[in-house]
């Protein structure tokens, strides 16, 4: 699912993504590699997790067990 998500970003923001959260880059280095700002970095990580985030919030309520309440009592 992961995987599928990453690959459906836009390219601006799979970039940084891949290179500040999967290869570790700092900011400055991610900055350098893509000849953009750091400012920009960090507008395009942001986005990036969030497009995820909203990808793989409803795939991952439905993939968990549901659980069941068990009173104290």
């Amino acid at each position: 699912m992961l995987q599928k998500a990453i690959t459906s970003l836009p390219e601006k923001y799979r970039e940084v993504f891949l290179l500040r959260d999967v290869e570790e880059l700092n900011v400055v280095e991610t900055a350098a590699a893509l000849s953009i700002t750091v400012g920009n970095v960090k507008v395009r990580l942001h986005r990036a997790r969030m497009v995820l985030q909203r990808q793989l919030t409803p795939l991952l309520r439905d993939a968990t067990p549901k659980r069941r309440w068990i009173p104290w009592f």
